[in-house]
């Protein structure tokens, strides 16, 4: 137990030099996690019951998806690193648009159609709303018009990513090329997390990003939450760098099991907004340690549950079509949060457009840049 311990508090007392860092051990690489798709299975659940009117709480899917896409990034972002001793951020950008520019663009393409019925309704003009979510502004545009961007509402949460991903990258490579030792860098983003957590939602009526709590938009207050995955994601890689297993004390089986009733107990506490922010982050980091140190555990193979997983695959149609299915279910069916059964329908409408959306489309594009990886690194 003490040897395990040790080992996991070596990642903050070990020091490496700059040609260290440069040239690794081979390292263990992430691969596919099923575990992990069940993460997300888990947030896009919480969030559809959220807006489906049957959890109030469900909210803190989005501060999983956060903590958990900082975690992703980071892990392949280092893994380059570690292969060829670079950061290639053209390669980078356009990973990001294969992944989530065809289902936002076909996204659009069905408001532009419902418009044309005045179906679903919104105050902004239409080409507004299309250019400001193609263009990934909408977390600053929401705050300011709350129902101006109607079933694109949602796509807030992809301006706070994306805004994050043109600062992060860039900031890894630097710390990484300057051989930054790992201590170094995880008190540097401990306390930047500290910081914008505490200061961001002030910080956010400077740059103009108003709304409840100082904008629930604010990429400032928000960029703390992938911050904490990105914080996840360096201990993991300290440990496969030298081809080491994560440290696995018999208290991280448990905090790996509290941590889910942990998000919903602080999103229903009464505790004050930086604390209800960063809360679910810090669980959601403590989860993904957690399970990827136990893979044969009993919770890692309950996240990896195939309809969990599947779920947690086409996370992101059925996140960009809740509102849609919302809109079109509440114009035929004015009084639907009335009926029982509405959000089985909402479900069901909402995979029945993600599915084929996953597997026609964007599937498709994941595919054709998996080729183009594997051509260029031949």
């Amino acid at each position: 137990m003490i040897a395990k311990l040790s080992g996991f508090a070596s990642l903050l007392l070990f020091g490496r030099s700059r040609t260290q860092l440069q040239r690794p051990s081979p390292p263990v690489r992430l691969g596919w996690r099923p575990a992990l798709d069940g993460v997300r299975g888990v947030a896009i659940l919480l969030v559809l019951l959220n807006h489906g009117g049957r959890l109030n709480w469900g909210f803190v899917g989005v501060d999983i998806f956060f903590a958990l896409s900082g975690f992703l990034i980071t892990t392949l972002l280092c893994e380059e690193w570690d292969d060829t001793g670079r950061i290639s951020f053209p390669a980078f950008y356009r990973r990001r648009a294969r992944r989530l520019l065809p289902a936002l663009v076909l996204l659009v393409v069905g408001v532009a159609i419902a418009e044309q019925f005045e179906i679903m309704p919104h105050l902004l003009p239409l080409g507004i709303q299309i250019l400001t979510t193609l263009l990934f502004l909408n977390n600053w545009v929401g705050p300011s018009y709350p129902d101006g961007l109607g079933v694109l509402g949602p796509t807030w949460s992809l301006g706070v990513e994306e805004q994050f991903y043109l600062v992060w990258p860039l900031t890894l490579f630097l710390l990484l090329r300057r051989g930054t030792q790992p201590r170094n860098m995880l008190i540097l983003l401990v306390v930047s997390v500290l910081v914008l957590t505490l200061f961001g939602p002030g910080l956010g009526t400077v740059i103009g990003v108003m709304g409840a709590h100082g904008g629930f938009g604010n990429p400032l207050v928000r960029a703390a939450e992938p911050l904490v995955g990105c914080i996840a994601a360096l201990i993991r890689q300290h440990f496969a760098r030298t081809s080491r297993p994560l440290p696995m004390p018999v208290c991280w089986r448990w905090m790996g099991w509290l941590a889910v009733p942990a998000i919903a107990w602080i999103a229903n506490s009464n505790a004050s907004w930086p604390i209800r922010l960063i809360g679910p982050a810090l669980c959601t980091g403590v989860l993904i340690l957690s399970v990827l140190a136990n893979e044969q555990g009993i919770l890692t193979r309950i996240l990896a549950f195939g309809p969990l997983r599947y779920t947690g695959r086409i996370s992101y149609g059925l996140y960009l079509y809740q509102e849609p299915g919302n809109g079109l279910i509440g114009h035929f069916l004015p009084d639907k949060h009335l009926h029982a059964n509405y959000i089985l329908w909402f479900l069901a409408f909402n995979f029945a457009l993600a599915m084929p959306s996953w597997h026609f489309i964007e599937a498709k594009f994941l595919t054709r840049q998996s080729r183009v990886v594997e051509k260029s690194s031949r």
